[in-house]
């Protein structure tokens, strides 16, 4: 089980999302099936020569529209009303439109068949919002005929309300020959902020019971969904169970949360529906499928080029009708491989923005939190299909206000363990307290503070179940004696206490859970007398909001570690719903730069961020979905580790004197393509060991150095780590029984019948619902 936690209602939303979108219909019913991108259409429906082709959400560019009009030669009308005009050559009237023959396997936008394109975005009513027009399907259907319109839809979450009006209309989804999508579930789209009120689970409900409702008039023909299963690698992401449970997954841990769904019309089978379902293949065939294959799945999306048209090989029709090109599975596998190497070998030989080389990483080998400006190279490639410049802009202030300007030398040398990069000069005091907001399961943090610093800690949390929280239940040793530190389980030498308490922007009661403030649980304490650790998953904002109010409260906090999430939407900060999402950036960058006055910042978590993302792997066909933020080079710090130390141990003030960004001074250059992964971020199952013995020497700048060659650190960590995997390699699934087949591994994104889908070994994230 990759995850920390398991909720039992996410599993059943999941289970009923893969029932619900799990396809009942053959390749023989659809006379064969043709895939394309994100698509598998049944040919049943393709043979129109009269129909029209919808697209809701085009982007810069929209290889779906291009298709309807350049293989099947059908007029297409585009609607968008985010992307700028002058990066959409459609949305322009500028790419070629009805104007002859297309380059389909190289050339750039075109259209053989006439186009049009509309400023209007899709929604549930037609209205303004935020200064963009929506406007709604039925109105656009209006004066179709049946089965007249092929209909595609990727709005970025605001497709629900769409879809429920849909279900509402038996004449409307008649005028519908296929339905394509992206579906998203538990995305807040602006278009749906009525909707706000719901609860996590009501929201995922109500979603799937619009899915399950098109089946009355509608067949699933196919996803993406085994493509996306087949490109998870739990054992090797999460080898700790240590990642975060996703809103919804599986029985397995495989999050369905966002995917593209094929539906073709009931109406072209007139005597009715099969009742017979497919078996499900989740362990009957003998030749298994690792989630462990090094052979990565293919890109999802290809957005940049047009795929070409049908190969011109001979083509035979199996027993089911399926259409198979005349050629070994071998032989289009290694075709494949082959396509894929050649491109990443050209996107690792590009150069980088503006010729410089990359940064270099000066503890590579360091787990999670590190010292000293952020080494962030650019992707070589754009890695999104869109670029929006405030988001790059928002980025960039991020990692200005969160570069640490401090040396070792004037900390006394740094301390690292997990997310937290200490300084020594802070981390002297007997009499201190430490303050641990958010510690789920287990919290390594306050461990750490009672076993090494031997402080008191009080741990604070409303979310976890007691039953699974040791330190929650007060069953953890309690200043007992020493404990095992390397190989023990929950335990504390000195005393600690625990709350049943949420950290908020008052003392209140949210959903049932107790919260309070972090003023009131400073009351009575003297200056720098508190260590304060705060990972409470995005309602940090209000809490941080409120401390640079007071000064007073602020003198009173040694060091402040926290994990900081921008943009999210916390149930504690519901009051703010309201703001756009620049709006809600702005103010979060703002917070972040006021903590300057009085702290400075030690370490993140960014670097090793950046060591572990790989964009000209990930998105070789600048296909990813751009981030709600990012840098200028591509890479988001939407959510990292970070800590701070207060400015008061410099009673002569600051220096004003800022490090140079390590951003094109190293020859010594580290590829963002590196095969060697970054180190695991944290480690929430075991405490990190105290400090080695071996014997420890001083740099020049104060810092902490173990007397080993980095030679002997890295050999050690990839020996440790190779260990690890190959003993997760070895688990049995669970249940014991062998995967299923992917029948088709070399097909791009969507396929035909029940998807694959694969348990993990085991549980990867923090928590499962």
């Amino acid at each position: 089980w990759p995850y920390v936690t398991n909720t039992p209602w996410r599993s059943a939303v999941g289970e009923r999302i893969i029932r619900a979108v799990t396809p009942d219909i053959t390749g023989e019913e659809c006379d064969g099936w043709h895939m394309f991108g994100d698509q598998t259409w049944c040919n049943k429906a393709m043979k129109s020569k009269t129909a029209l082709a919808l697209s809701f959400g085009i982007e810069e560019r929209d290889l779906y529209s291009e298709y309807m009009s350049n293989h099947y030669h059908l007029p297409t009308k585009l609607f968008d009303c985010f992307i700028e005009t002058e990066k959409s050559p459609p949305m322009a009237g500028t790419a070629p439109n009805a104007a002859g023959p297309c380059d389909t396997q190289n050339g750039g936008h075109c259209y053989e068949t006439k186009y049009e394109s509309f400023r209007i975005c899709l929604g549930n009513e037609a209205t303004e919002i935020d200064g963009r027009q929506y406007d709604t399907l039925s109105s656009l259907l209006v004066g179709r005929g049946p089965l007249s319109t092929h209909v595609k839809i990727d709005v970025e979450g605001s497709e629900w309300s769409v879809l429920e009006a849909l279900l509402a209309s038996d004449e409307d989804q008649a005028k519908i020959r296929t339905l394509d999508m992206e579906i998203h579930f538990g995305f807040r789209a602006a278009s749906e902020a009525s909707l706000n009120h719901l609860s996590e689970k009501e929201r995922l409900d109500r979603e799937v019971g619009i899915i399950e409702g098109l089946s009355k008039n509608f067949r699933v023909t196919g996803t993406t969904l085994e493509t996306y299963r087949q490109g998870w690698f739990p054992n090797k992401d999460c080898p700790e169970q240590q990642c975060h449970e996703p809103i919804v997954h599986t029985a397995g841990g495989f999050s369905p949360q966002m995917f593209a769904i094929s539906f073709v019309n009931k109406a072209f089978w007139k005597s009715g529906v099969s009742g017979k379902v497919p078996k499900v293949r989740a362990a009957a065939v003998a030749d298994t499928t690792s989630d462990e294959e090094e052979t990565p799945a293919p890109a999802p999306r290809n957005r940049r080029r047009p795929a070409p048209a049908p190969a011109s090989a001979p083509e035979t029709a199996s027993e089911g009708g399926e259409v198979q090109v005349a050629k070994t599975k071998a032989e289009v596998k290694a075709e494949a491989k082959a396509a894929r190497a050649k491109e990443l070998k050209r996107n690792d030989n590009l150069p980088y923005p503006g010729g410089k080389p990359p940064c270099k990483y000066l503890l590579p080998d360091q787990v999670s939190s590190r010292p000293g400006p952020p080494c962030i190279p650019p992707a070589r490639i754009w890695p999104y299909v869109t670029n929006t410049p405030w988001r790059s802009a928002v980025g960039e202030r991020i990692i200005r206000a969160v570069t640490p300007d401090i040396t070792g030398e004037e900390c006394d040398g740094w301390h690292m363990f997990g997310d937290q990069t200490w300084c020594n000069k802070a981390m002297k005091s007997k009499t201190a307290l430490a303050l641990s907001f958010g510690i789920e399961e287990r919290d390594l943090y306050s461990e750490y503070m009672s076993n090494h610093y031997h402080l008191p800690t009080k741990l604070f949390d409303c979310f976890i179940e007691t039953e699974k929280s040791p330190p929650m239940a007060g069953t953890a040793p309690n200043a007992a004696g020493p404990c095992d530190t390397q190989n023990g389980g929950h335990c504390y030498e000195t005393k600690y206490e625990s709350f049943r308490i949420c950290l908020g922007n008052e003392a209140t009661e949210i959903d049932g859970r107790q919260y309070d403030t972090l003023s009131s649980l400073l009351v009575g304490r003297g200056p720098l007398s508190t260590h304060v650790k705060i990972d409470v998953e995005g309602s940090e904002w209000s809490v941080l909001e409120a401390l640079l109010a007071s000064d007073e409260d602020q003198a009173k906090i040694r060091t402040l570690d926290m994990e900081i999430h921008f943009g999210f939407r916390a149930a504690s900060e519901a009051s703010l719903n309201h703001l756009s999402e620049k709006e809600r950036l702005d103010r979060e960058v703002g917070i972040i730069e006021g903590l300057s006055k009085n702290f400075r910042v030690t370490g993140t978590t960014l670097e090793t961020y950046r060591q572990g993302w790989f964009p000209n792997k990930d998105c070789p066909e600048q296909q990813c979905h751009e981030p709600i933020v990012h840098t200028a080079g591509g890479f988001s710090p939407q959510m990292f580790a970070i800590s701070f130390v207060n400015k008061a141990f410099w009673k002569s003030g600051v220096s004003g004197k800022v490090p140079k960004v390590r951003a094109a001074a190293v020859a010594d250059t580290t590829s963002d393509e590196e095969e060697t992964p970054a180190p695991a971020p944290r480690n929430r199952r075991r405490p990190a060991p105290a400090p080695a013995s071996a014997p420890e020497t001083a740099s020049e700048g104060g810092e902490v150095q173990v007397a080993k060659t980095k030679a002997e650190v890295k050999a050690e960590a990839k020996a440790a780590r190779a260990k690890e995997l190959k003993r997760n390699d070895n688990l049995p699934y669970p249940g014991g029984k062998p995967p299923c087949k992917y029948l088709l591994p070399d097909q791009v994104s969507s396929r035909p019948g029940p998807p694959c889908i694969p348990p993990a070994r085991i549980w990867p994230y923090v928590t499962n619902t």
